[in-house]
């Protein structure tokens, strides 16, 4: 079963209405922060997905991770003096976060000590997610990993009481995987045959849907 992230408190850092504190609104497919940018807010997603992403001199693009509800990403402002992006932010949806000032949050990290170790036991939980992620795309079947991403929307949509899975198509889904819209499409519709999941409302999802076969 995938790695499940202790829901941390964003409060704990700085109070609604703070001004260090910011809602920031990106549509589908926006970029956020580019590589090389200057680093200097820290991102917790309140509604949908995020995907980070490395572009090399030859122009190919390779996804290193993906973010959704309880997330935080753009880290990389805690780690230096003048901080700059390591990669490309891009919202896999609509996305709703909240944007909070690297002084402000870097204040709260030096000064209370409970805080600090409940982000970074957050943020190596999250780090340990992304390499089962790496680890999966790279040993397990498509159909295994297709089963992991939608496991992994619907908790997200779990971690809510009011709001439905993050509506992530089939060719993102494709993206997420490394396969095609096709093949996604064929799993998804052997899926529902077998009972695994249910979309008709919004994405539920069945605990069997981890040990969906073997074949790629």
């Amino acid at each position: 079963m995938p790695a499940t992230l202790s829901p941390f408190d964003v409060n704990a850092f700085l109070p609604r209405g703070s001004p260090a504190r910011k809602i920031a609104h990106f549509a589908k497919d926006q970029t956020i922060f580019s590589h090389g940018d200057r680093s200097s807010d820290l991102f917790y997603i309140e509604k949908g997905c995020v995907k980070l992403t490395m572009t090399c001199r030859r122009g190919n693009e390779a996804i290193i991770g993906f973010f959704d509800r309880g997330d935080f990403f753009g880290e990389s402002c805690l780690g230096l003096d003048k901080p700059f992006r390591f990669g490309n932010a891009i919202a896999i949806t609509e996305v709703r976060a909240v944007k909070l000032d690297r002084k402000a949050v870097m204040g709260v990290l030096r000064t209370e000590a409970q805080v600090s170790y409940l982000f970074i036991t957050h943020l190596l939980a999250r780090n340990t997610r992304n390499s089962e992620d790496l680890a999966d795309n790279l040993l397990s079947s498509s159909e295994q990993r297709l089963a992991r991403v939608l496991y992994r929307l619907s908790e997200s949509a779990a971690k809510g009481s009011t709001e439905s899975s993050p509506k992530v198509n089939q060719q993102t889904l494709g993206e997420m995987i490394g396969t095609s819209r096709q093949r996604v499409n064929f799993l998804m519709q052997r899926f529902r045959r077998l009972g695994f999941i249910e979309d008709a409302d919004g994405l539920r999802v069945y605990d069997a849907l981890l040990n969906p076969g073997q074949d790629d």
